[in-house]
């Protein structure tokens, strides 16, 4: 079934078989287009997970068609909207990622994926009390590990290094033993522009089979790490094309 297909590209993305999980994913959109009738959330998923492979894959202009696929199908619904405005994040398109953001903002109170992303856009943006306001709204929501994360992250970019160390020994003394953190504190790193520490944590987190190292080329928070050649060197491990 198509449902079935979503969750083997899922399966296929954890394992590092990045153009196999594509494969998968578009005929979960075939699935789902021939179903009679057409059930436009399972096809809005579907093309998500192909936009986000097809982002790891580096093949923009493609994730872009998956994105007004996307909208097409419901130019008002909220998740999608939230679904888009993480595409275009992780694309750098960071004007059109707040567009979309900010519509679903104006369309609920907002959930804490929404203001962590919102966070992410205006980090990028050097807007940086903007972004921490928008990772506290989020913590008063839900706490969770990739908000804190985030906020280390953004300490790191403005130059409060102090508070961003806070974080990741808090990171180290309550989450080590129970969690995979080794990217998290990777992030933090970079955001305070240790390079070295960030790769240590990098090649840490290959160790630790992490999930997150699927979309590191795509990640604008390592941005400053890609053009090292041991960046490269941990992409080509993962499995990622390299340039």
């Amino acid at each position: 079934t198509g449902q079935s297909a979503v969750h083997l590209a899922n399966v296929l993305t954890t394992l590092r078989r990045y153009e196999e999980a594509e494969s998968v994913a578009r005929e979960a959109i075939t699935y789902h287009q021939a179903a009679i009738p057409v059930d436009p959330v399972a096809l809005a998923f579907a093309r998500v997970e192909l936009g986000r492979d097809l982002i790891a894959l580096g093949r923009f202009p493609e994730a872009l068609d998956q994105i007004n696929r996307i909208i097409s199908l419901d130019p008002i619904s909220t998740l999608n909207h939230i679904r888009i405005g993480r595409l275009f994040y992780r694309m750098e398109q960071y004007k059109n990622a707040i567009n979309y953001l900010k519509e679903s903002l104006d369309l609920e109170s907002g959930s804490f994926v929404l203001f962590v992303l919102l966070s992410a856009v205006y980090a990028e943006m050097k807007e940086y009390d903007l972004s921490l306001d928008y990772l506290n709204k989020s913590l008063e929501i839900e706490f969770n590990l990739e908000t804190y994360t985030f906020m280390g992250y953004v300490y790191g970019l403005s130059g409060k290094k102090e508070e961003a160390r806070k974080i990741i020994e808090k990171l180290k003394s309550k989450f080590q033993k129970t969690h995979h953190i080794s990217h998290k504190l990777a992030v933090i790193y970079s955001g305070l522009k240790e390079k070295e520490t960030a790769f240590y944590y990098l090649e840490k987190a290959f160790e630790e089979h992490t999930y997150d190292l699927a979309a590191i080329k795509s990640d604008p928070r390592l941005k400053t790490l890609r053009d090292e050649p041991k960046f490269k060197e941990i992409a080509a491990k993962v499995g990622l094309p390299v340039d």
